[in-house]
């Protein structure tokens, strides 16, 4: 499958799952991007050269008008392997949430998992549900979830 059929696809596997964007929680979200990234593979990718990789990203954001706790997770496409600008791609779910004083006292970070083999997927849903982040976060509803796939180069 090309990169570029990435967004319709995962709004495709959401649906079959019976999942809204705006509904959706953190496990939820998370959970269907893990298994998105365990079972489908996109052409021009070389996900063993770093083309196709997984990161959990968390902290607060600042807004247009407000700040913002985020958590997100974004698939990154390298297309070819190349290191240009224009062939790096994102599929990113981000969910924002106000931020309390206990997501406030979360220190930002973020987690990449680079390989999609099983032991390595594995390995990094262990990491995100072992976290702060996830813990406090993956079963509240967002103030807002969004979706989107742009080129970031």
């Amino acid at each position: 499958m090309n990169v570029q059929a990435a967004l319709e696809s995962f709004e495709r596997l959401l649906s079959n799952d019976g999942f809204a964007i705006e509904r959706l929680t953190v496990a939820q979200g998370i959970g269907a991007m893990l298994a998105f990234y365990r079972n489908q593979r996109f052409e021009n990718c070389l996900a063993d050269a770093d083309g196709d990789m997984l990161l959990y990203q968390w902290g607060i954001s600042p807004g247009d008008h407000a700040d913002y706790f985020e958590v997100d997770v974004t698939r990154q496409f390298i297309l070819d392997g190349e290191s240009d600008d224009e062939d790096f791609w994102q599929l990113s779910l981000t969910f924002k949430f106000v931020p309390s004083e206990s997501l406030r006292a979360i220190e930002s970070g973020n987690k990449w998992c680079p390989l999609p083999h099983p032991k390595a997927v594995d390995d990094f849903e262990c990491f995100v549900h072992d976290s702060e982040a996830f813990r406090m976060t993956g079963a509240t509803d967002a103030l807002a979830v969004e979706l989107g796939f742009f080129n970031a180069g």
